[in-house]
């Protein structure tokens, strides 16, 4: 599959799959220009220097991306900035085979919760209080038992924004009274995982997460 790459540098990237041994498994498209309405700038938060296309052709991406929390960045020695961009560009691809378009982190995570028929919303960030007026992004809305929740990734941020409101019991009068926390998971795929549990009010996921509103709702 061809992707546009301006997630890491070209000599940053051959380093990494030099790392781990995944030279074949790419040719750079040296020859192609780099159009400057290509679709993956529209859903980009930011950009390289000098962008390049790409030949991809992964064999094992699941395993590639099953590892990304487990590798020591001193063992593998690369340079953490490296290191992540390389893996922003493998989840991006894993989007972009599924989806078959470039597609942004926020609008693929909506996507799959579709698919999964959640009953969730897709807000422009506009239609919603509570944020800063002229912000530019997309927020997913729903509820559940636990309570509801917003799921959204700012301009310019590489992790996302799970907000929640929920019921608790206040410690002497016994009301329950409105509360609320937030966190943020890192890549897309921990986003899909809390938006399910949430909507489908998994509590025994977030117990096991050590999430403390679980033990108050």
């Amino acid at each position: 599959m061809k992707v546009l790459v301006i997630e890491i540098e070209k000599d940053a990237l051959i380093k990494c799959l030099q790392k781990f041994e995944l030279t074949n498994q790419i040719t750079f498209l040296d020859e192609l220009a780099v159009p400057n309405d290509d679709a993956k700038y529209k859903t980009a938060y930011k950009n390289i220097d000098n962008p390049y296309y790409i030949e991809e052709n992964f064999i094992d991406l699941d395993k590639l991306i099953s590892i990304y929390e487990s590798i020591s960045y001193i063992k593998m020695r690369l340079d953490i900035h490296e290191f992540s961009g390389f893996y922003e560009l493998i989840f991006n691809i894993k989007k972009q085979r599924e989806i078959g378009y470039p597609i942004s982190d926020i609008e693929y995570v909506y996507k799959i919760g579709l698919q999964h028929s959640l009953p969730i919303e897709y807000h422009h960030v506009s239609e919603l209080d509570g944020f800063i007026e002229g912000t530019d992004f997309y927020v997913i809305t729903g509820q559940s038992n636990l309570g509801k929740m917003m799921l959204y990734q700012e301009n310019d941020c590489t992790d996302f924004v799970f907000s929640i409101e929920y019921k608790r019991i206040k410690m002497f009068s016994k009301k329950k009274i409105a509360d609320g926390t937030h966190w943020h998971p890192y890549t897309y795929i921990g986003a899909i995982e809390d938006m399910i549990a949430f909507i489908t009010n998994d509590s025994e996921y977030f117990y096991k997460r050590g999430f403390s509103f679980i033990n108050k709702i």
